[in-house]
Parts: C-alpha cells; structure tokens; sequence
C-alpha cells in the first residue's frame, strides 16, 4: 500500500483553519468571556436580582471599536438578555425584577458581536449559581370577577387564614399591588383578619396581576412582608350593540332577511 504524500499542514493546522471560520462560534479564547459578580447568590422570590458582568483589563486594552462590542447574559447557556458595552467601561448590569422560581440557575457573562450565534460548547468562563426560595404565601387574595366588562364593579378580598393568624403581628394594614406598584392601602379592622378592596367603574387599563401584602403603614421591602398569591384580572372591552354588529358583520343581514320573509309571508318563504 502506498504511503500517503505529504501533506502542507497538520491536522493542528486543519483544526485552527475551521476554528479561525467562525471564531464567535467556536472560539474558546478568553477574551470572550467575561467575570460575573453577584451580590447575593440566594435570593426569595420577588426579590430583584443584578448580574454584574465585568471584561478583563487585558481584553480592554485589546479591544477595538468598542462600539459593536457587547455584553450577554446567559442561564443554563441560554442567552436571555443583551447590552451594549457603555462607553468602554468594560462592565454592564443586567437587572432583574421580582424575581421567580423559575430564575434560579447557572448564569454566565460572554462578550462579543451583538449577535453571538450559537455559543453553547464555548467555555463561558466564571459562572454564578443563583438560589431562588419559594416565597410563602400568608395570605388569601379572592376576586368576585376575574373577567369583567369595562364599566363593572369587582372586588377583592384579602385574608389572613385562620392557621397563621395567631403568628400575624401587629402590622395591621393591607396593601394591594398590580404588577408590582400599589394601588391601595386600608387598616386592618379591630376583630376582622382581612379587608376588601374595591373598584368601581372598572377600565380595560385595570388589567393585570393583583398581590395583597400585610405588614407595617409605609412598606421598605414588600417581598419580605406577608404576602398572597397573584391573581389575574382581565377586563374586556364592553360590548355595545353596534360593537356587536361589526363583530358579526354581515351575518346580521341574512338572519334578518329570513325573519322579514316569514313575517311577510306569513309563515311561507317567497
């Protein structure tokens, strides 16, 4: 058997010729990866989170037009947020709020082109395990209509149940929040473990996800406070008849035509 002619490179050469292809996707130099910092690495949910992420001086200094160079954060090595490097300071923060289950995972900072590809078998270097504690729910958040009409009335209800009243405290006041911000706030009645919130002449702009929270008059830290489950209320738009009419379109026609053909004709089509 013949013996094969020299080759002009070695198979280290090939293997560099395919990296040097695409280096975003298959590069595992260090500059494209980047330090993540953490100030807590357990959190409870509803907490807010931030990810600092932070390139080396070395890469810095290599760095050119730092303008389409950008920072990515990864979770379990799938990218979920994207920033722009600021001015070539060589670090970003990703910010997260209310933080959930969910969030709890492997995080790691990459930095390159604004569209990485993808970058899953990289070594993405230092990496950040985020704990996320399940929040315990203290309270009990009913609502009478979770879809109403716009112009309806609801209500909510909050409660503290009857196990955990004893352990309640002396906050007394109950505070509802949509989507995060509150909207309302009421003393806890002498004797009654639970308040009503209600809203009349609801709007479409009322939609969104209700907690109710129980601690002091003027909150600092609302994830640390008893707090219930979210309920969604959705508010639909009210339907008029001539809303209903361009809603049917032209189905009303023949249902009407029919109806003036049996009452004309007594009965009989014509």
């Amino acid at each position: 058997m013949g013996q094969l002619p020299n080759m002009p490179w070695s198979i280290h050469s090939i293997m560099l010729f395919f990296a040097l292809g695409d280096v975003l996707l298959v590069s595992t130099e260090p500059v494209r990866t980047a330090m993540i910092q953490i100030v807590k690495t357990s959190v409870v949910e509803g907490e807010k989170v931030e990810f600092r992420c932070v390139i080396s001086a070395v890469h810095g200094e290599q760095a050119e037009n730092k303008g389409r160079n950008w920072f990515h954060l990864y979770k379990n090595r799938e990218k979920i947020s994207s920033q722009p490097e600021p001015g070539g300071r060589g670090a970003v923060t990703f910010t997260k709020q209310d933080i959930t289950k969910n969030d709890a995972g492997n995080y790691t900072c990459m930095y390159g082109n604004e569209n990485p590809g993808d970058v899953k078998n990289i070594s993405h270097g230092s990496s950040v395990y985020l704990n996320v504690q399940e929040l315990s729910y203290q309270l009990t958040l009913q609502l009478d209509k979770h879809n109403p009409m716009e112009g309806m009335d609801v209500s909510f209800k909050c409660m503290i149940p009857a196990e955990l009243r004893d352990a309640a405290g002396e906050e007394s006041f109950f505070h509802l929040y949509k989507d995060g911000s509150r909207v309302d706030s009421q003393a806890a009645p002498k004797g009654v473990p639970g308040v009503a919130f209600d809203f009349k002449n609801v709007k479409r702009s009322d939609t969104g996800s209700y907690t109710c929270v129980y601690g002091k008059e003027k909150l600092v830290n609302s994830a640390n406070s008893k707090r219930s489950r979210p309920v969604y209320l959705h508010v639909t738009e009210y339907m008029t008849a001539t809303s209903q009419q361009k809603l049917t379109g032209e189905m009303t026609t023949p249902n009407t035509s029919i109806k003036t053909q049996h009452t004309d004709g007594r009965g009989k089509c014509e």
